[in-house]
């Protein structure tokens, strides 16, 4: 990507598949709605490139795949590239170590990764 700012950091974990774009004044939430924008082999550069512009443009962290592959547990906005579904940035454990999510209330409810579309909030 070409349109990267200066306080963009960018991150890839050892044996992720994600690549990570964080800017340096903005925090990140522990949670919140996430939206996915698939593509094609043929077209994935160009989308990359244009989703990545207006991301930092408005310093939104976000993250993307080597491989783009398509997302079971999202849900498609009307027909389109775009999937979306609601959980956690930041990893929040219970105490019997499970991936969570916090309800209105603060209590932790356990972010199930499920191979379809799952509404819990």
């Amino acid at each position: 990507m070409t349109n990267l700012s200066d306080d963009c950091v960018v991150s890839r974990e050892e044996n992720s598949v994600w690549k990570m774009y964080k800017f340096k004044e903005q925090s990140l939430q522990a949670q919140g709605w996430k939206i996915h924008i698939s593509a094609t082999l043929d077209n994935a550069e160009q989308i990359l490139q244009k989703v990545s512009n207006i991301l930092v443009e408005r310093k939104v962290h976000f993250k993307h795949l080597a491989s783009g592959p398509y997302i079971l547990s999202d849900k498609c906005w009307k027909n389109s590239n775009v999937y979306y579904r609601y959980g956690g940035f930041a990893m929040i454990f219970n105490e019997q170590g499970e991936l969570c999510i916090k309800d209105e209330n603060g209590e932790l409810l356990v972010d199930e990764r499920v191979p379809y579309y799952h509404f819990f909030c």
